[in-house]
């Protein structure tokens, strides 16, 4: 019998590093969960989230990801951007794929600016392509400029072509010379033969 199972989602993890005493531990939390694990800082850790660990080394806070900001929806009030972004969800293209869990989680509101984000980012693709299409079709219409002629450029040019020509010539010829067949056996002796010696 099969069974379908319904896809379960990831959650984004987030470190944060700190020190107890002589080591260095990690607590690791998920976006939408207050669920963490604390543990001691490995080298598997440490190659999971690089640039955290090493924020963390020099003493630094954790560079923002790249992407469009929280801010840039016009809803998007500073408290909630702040929360959100202590939670681990740093630009709207994560906020657009929080699943209703996570949204939930960040409190009341947080669905309908995870909706207001797809919005927004579905028409910022859109609007990309309306601008690539619109520079394709303004580069096509455009007449391609062609360079004047010039009497002189041509007559020089098809001057050097009939030198190398007459030069390409020569060496066909010498080719032909040194590959020509060669006769076999001795060659014929003089008729008149060699002068008589006194």
């Amino acid at each position: 019998m099969n069974v379908d199972l319904p896809e379960v989602q990831g959650f984004n993890l987030r470190p944060r590093f700190y020190r107890e005493g002589n080591s260095d531990y990690v607590e690791i939390s998920a976006i939408g969960t207050r669920d963490t694990d604390i543990k001691k800082v490995t080298p598997d850790v440490m190659e999971r989230w690089p640039s955290e660990w090493a924020a963390y080394c020099d003493g630094r806070p954790v560079l923002p990801r790249s992407g469009t900001p929280l801010t840039a929806l016009s809803q998007m009030g500073a408290d909630q951007a702040k929360k959100l972004f202590d939670g681990n969800v740093q630009v709207l293209e994560e906020l657009a794929v929080l699943s209703d869990a996570q949204a939930g989680a960040f409190g009341h509101g947080t669905i309908t600016l995870r909706t207001l984000a797809q919005k927004f980012l579905a028409k910022q693709e859109s609007d990309r392509k309306v601008e690539v299409q619109n520079k394709i079709t303004a580069a096509a219409a455009s007449p391609v400029p062609v360079a004047e002629a010039n009497p002189e450029a041509f007559a020089k040019i098809g001057a050097a072509i009939d030198g190398l020509s007459s030069k390409i010539d020569q060496l066909v010829n010498i080719l032909i010379a040194q590959n020509a067949p060669k006769q076999r056996g001795r060659p014929p002796k003089d008729k008149n033969g060699p002068p008589n010696s006194p």
